[in-house]
């Protein structure tokens, strides 16, 4: 089955399944162009070929995934802290302390890269 892709501007506005030809003025049909089951709003178009939208994260967006990944990783290693503490157990403590460095100055890497726009 054949379907339509309204381009406006290089970007999938609607999709239908219904010609174009004959529910609307020729300057609307000439908007329709004829795609496959994959195209989806939202894609571009370009060159007679559609393509799946690209995306740029901003540099704060960037922050706020590398955030994501990395909080949760330091929450453990603080917790599994404060109950090597708890327990007076120093070997675990040096050990978390070790991974805590490793995991600081990977995460500081990462985000200095991001800040400076060099990631």
């Amino acid at each position: 089955m054949s379907k339509w892709a309204r381009v406006a501007n290089e970007v999938v506005q609607e999709i239908t399944d219904v010609s174009p030809v004959g529910r609307f003025t020729a300057d609307i049909v000439a908007q329709f162009i004829e795609c496959d089951d994959t195209v989806q709003q939202g894609y571009t178009y370009a060159d007679s070929k559609f393509a799946v939208p690209t995306v740029t994260l901003t540099k704060q967006q960037k922050l706020d995934a590398l955030d994501t990944e990395y909080n949760p990783q330091f929450d453990q290693l603080v917790n599994s802290l404060g109950v090597a503490t708890l327990a007076d157990d120093e070997d675990a403590q040096a050990s978390i302390k070790a991974d805590y460095t490793v995991l600081k100055t990977e995460y500081t890497t990462k985000r200095t890269a991001i800040e400076d726009g060099t990631d």
